[in-house]
């Protein structure tokens, strides 16, 4: 071979290289565009609460078979399940998201929501609760939980209609679960304290228009929860845009009908077809 051939022969080569490498990023481009645009469900909650056995057991294809044990993830685990459970027939492909229960990962959680999935295509999310009052009395539980809550709701409340939160209230079958609606009353205890000290910290206020306020970001948190929870009033979840409901169930026993049930009134009756 002689030279000019070396030549053309290095010159088709580095061209077939440069059209494989655009074909691979073009490709992967299209794909992580078409999974923004993909309607999304989001599963949050604190580490050990049953939150990541609840996405691998969805994504399950045989629903009977009951899911093994699993390692709280340390970082989001993204997949797709196809919906309505109660209607193959009609049945598409929704995009699921499981992420980390750390408090130190809200930053990362809130960008998720706003620049990964977006507002739009957020259908649900599901929030998994530990009811066993072992976990519940644990020192700092439910103010961890309600301030997760607090920070998410801080943006979906933003959207007309909110965004419909499933509490899933897991391991029910224990003998220690406390009652639903005991959970739900201590949910809105922490939240109605984190709301007020939020609206009145010192130097800003909340509810006081002349006060001086810290960025425009606090502001706009805090004009949002001073309409939600006028002033003088407690929290309570009916005040909010998005339909707040809290579901007894148990991932281990396979007791996630009612869970099952509510995915499929947000793809059925909700428009999220």
């Amino acid at each position: 071979m002689d030279g000019v051939q070396k030549v053309l022969l290095s010159l088709l080569l580095g061209l077939l290289l440069v059209l494989l490498i655009f074909y691979i990023q073009n490709n992967s481009f299209k794909s992580n565009k078409s999974k923004s645009k993909t309607p999304t469900f989001l599963i949050i909650g604190s580490n050990n609460s049953g939150k990541t056995s609840l996405y691998y057991k969805l994504k399950s294809i045989n629903k009977e078979e009951l899911p093994t044990s699993t390692i709280s993830s340390l970082e989001p685990n993204d997949g797709l399940i196809q919906l309505p459970f109660s209607n193959e027939a009609i049945q598409k492909p929704f995009r699921i998201v499981d992420f980390p229960g750390h408090l130190k990962y809200t930053t990362l959680l809130k960008k998720l929501i706003l620049e990964d999935i977006t507002l739009d295509n957020l259908k649900g999310i599901v929030f998994v609760i530990d009811s066993s009052s072992n976990s519940i009395n644990q020192e700092n539980k439910i103010k961890n939980i309600t301030k997760l809550i607090f920070e998410i709701l801080s943006q979906t409340e933003k959207l007309p209609n909110g965004i419909d939160f499933l509490f899933a209230v897991n391991k029910t079958d224990l003998f220690d679960s406390l009652p639903i609606h005991r959970i739900k009353t201590l949910l809105q205890t922490s939240m109605n304290e984190i709301i007020h000290n939020e609206l009145n910290r010192s130097g800003t206020g909340g509810y006081d228009d002349d006060d001086e306020i810290e960025s425009d970001k606090d502001d706009t948190v805090r004009q949002l929860w001073s309409i939600i929870v006028p002033k003088d009033q407690s929290f309570r979840f009916e005040m909010l845009e998005g339909n707040m409901e809290f579901k007894p169930g148990s991932v281990l026993k396979n007791k996630i009908e009612d869970w099952e049930n509510w995915f499929d009134e947000r793809v059925v009756n909700y428009g999220g077809m």
